[in-house]
């Protein structure tokens, strides 16, 4: 599965799981996460190229419950291994 693909699943993922995923220009190219009007909101550097950004993703989505929801095998082995 290449990037693009793998980043198309962790964004279809966050929206389910209810988090919203913004992809903005940030002072240091770094990436985070914080709450904004009581919603879990991921900001992502825009300028990151789509391996950054799928890191920056798992890091997120590593931490959340997915257990009843189907990913494919290599979705979920990138989430476990965090």
């Amino acid at each position: 599965m290449d990037d693009d693909t793998v980043l198309m699943r962790l964004e279809d993922l966050a929206r389910a799981l209810g988090i919203v995923i913004r992809y903005e220009p940030t002072e240091d190219g770094r990436s985070g996460v914080c709450r904004l009007r009581g919603v879990k909101t991921v900001i992502i550097h825009s300028g990151l190229p789509t391996g950054a950004r799928v890191g920056a993703l798992v890091d997120v989505l590593a931490e959340e419950d997915t257990e009843g929801i189907y990913l494919p095998p290599v979705i979920r082995e990138m989430l476990q291994q965090r």
